[in-house]
C-alpha cells in the first residue's frame, strides 16, 4: 500500500490517476432530466392484485416526483407492435421482455428474497421475488439515482440485494 503514495515514474499513471480516469469515463443513462423522459414503463398483464397496484404507484410516483408523463404499457403490446431494438425501457416485474428473463434467472440463482436491478442495453430491468421484494427494488431505484430532477443510472450496472427474511 505504501507504493500507492510514492510518485509515479515520468510518463506513468499513479493507481489513483487510473482510477479517477476510470471513473470518469462511465456512461450514466438519463432516465428522466428536466421533466422529461424517453422511457416507457413495461410491465405484464399478468402483475395483478399487490403488483399491478406498485407498479401502477410507482408509475404515479415517477410522474409526480419528475414532473412528466411516462408511458406505460404491457408487455403483451409487443405481440402487436415489436418494440424498436433501442427503445428505451423500465421492465418492471415479471415480463415477456429478454432483460427481464435475464434478471429473474440472476435472481433465483442467488435464492432466497431478494431484489435487483440490471441495466442491459437501453433497458432498465427490475424486479423481486415477491411484491414486497419488488416494492424494496423500486424504492432503491428512486433512492440511489435521483439527484433534484434527474433520474440517471450507470449503463451496464447490475445489483442483486442481499437475501432478507422479508417476502
Amino acid at each position: 500500500l505504501l507504493h500507492a503514495c510514492e510518485k509515479a515514474p515520468e510518463g506513468e499513471m499513479t493507481e489513483t490517476e487510473a482510477v479517477e480516469i476510470t471513473e470518469a469515463k462511465k456512461e450514466m443513462i438519463t432516465v428522466v432530466s428536466g421533466g422529461k423522459t424517453e422511457f416507457e414503463i413495461i410491465r405484464s398483464e399478468e402483475n395483478d392484485g399487490a403488483r399491478g397496484r406498485l407498479f401502477a404507484a410507482f408509475e404515479a410516483e415517477f410522474n409526480k416526483r419528475f414532473g412528466c408523463k411516462i408511458e406505460s404499457t404491457f408487455d403483451i403490446m409487443a405481440v402487436l407492435k415489436p418494440p424498436a431494438p433501442d427503445a428505451k425501457e423500465l421492465i418492471l416485474g415479471d415480463t415477456n421482455r429478454a432483460e427481464s428473463a435475464t434478471l429473474k434467472a440472476k435472481l433465483d440463482e442467488a435464492g432466497g428474497n431478494r431484489f435487483g436491478i440490471a441495466v442491459i442495453g437501453n433497458k432498465i430491468a427490475i424486479n423481486g421475488t415477491s411484491w414486497y421484494q419488488c416494492y424494496l427494488a423500486l424504492d432503491y431505484f428512486f433512492e440511489n439515482f435521483t439527484s433534484g430532477s434527474t433520474l440517471a443510472i450507470e449503463a451496464g450496472f447490475e445489483y442483486i440485494s442481499e437475501p432478507s427474511e422479508d417476502d
